[in-house]
């Protein structure tokens, strides 16, 4: 199973990391630090990592943000 786990992390890279990182900003209750630990251990590009997980945070916390926005404009409105 890790092995799997293991090579999709490694496949998925950069990508893997952005989606983990926005999802953990909007979605799911989970860390994505873990995954850019790991990926800095498999010697990935360290600045590419932080600006990628960065962004992926970033654009995730904004979603939030604007799902919010929009519930509470439209509770207002009705």
């Amino acid at each position: 199973m890790f092995e799997s786990l293991e090579s999709m992390l490694l496949n998925y890279g950069y990508q893997g990391l952005f989606l983990a990182s926005f999802l953990a900003s909007t979605i799911l209750p989970f860390g994505s630090e873990g995954i850019l630990i790991y990926l800095v251990q498999k010697k990935f590009n360290i600045p590419a990592l932080v600006l990628v997980a960065s962004v992926g945070n970033f654009l995730g916390a904004c979603t939030s943000y604007y799902i919010g926005f929009k519930e509470e404009y439209l509770s207002k409105n009705t």
